[in-house]
């Protein structure tokens, strides 16, 4: 019983874990080491939702760090606009976010940012 436990288990591992996006939409930034990723999993039916999540990054000299702004399920990011080379507006006109951080810090080596994220929940203009 407990060695055919084990092989279902074992099937089943791949389809939790983490997967790659399907697509990768890179947002640059006022500053030239600061931009944002939109990373969008296609959800395979009912069983498997489409999945969004945006990334900020801090790259500086080939070192690079990332941090989770925003997840959710069937989430359409419309727009990511710059306010300032600190300040980002998110525009989520449809889906549910699961998590937000609208506050950001990235350290790379000697360099330090802190980004503040507001989400919109409408179509940015």
């Amino acid at each position: 019983m407990r060695k055919c436990f084990l092989y279902i288990a074992l099937a089943a591992t791949p389809m939790l874990g983490c997967s790659k996006p399907d697509k990768i939409e890179l947002v640059k930034s006022p500053r030239s080491e600061i931009f944002y990723t939109i990373e969008t999993t296609d959800g395979d039916g009912p069983m498997s939702s489409g999945s969004t999540d945006v990334y900020a990054h801090l790259l500086v000299n080939g070192k690079s760090q990332k941090s989770l702004v925003l997840h959710g399920l069937y989430l359409e990011v419309s727009k990511v606009l710059w306010n300032s080379p600190s300040d980002v507006s998110l525009c989520v006109p449809s889906g549910l976010t699961s998590t937000y951080h609208n506050v950001v810090s990235l350290n790379v080596g000697k360099t330090y940012v802190t980004i503040q994220n507001h989400l919109v929940d409408h179509e940015c203009r």
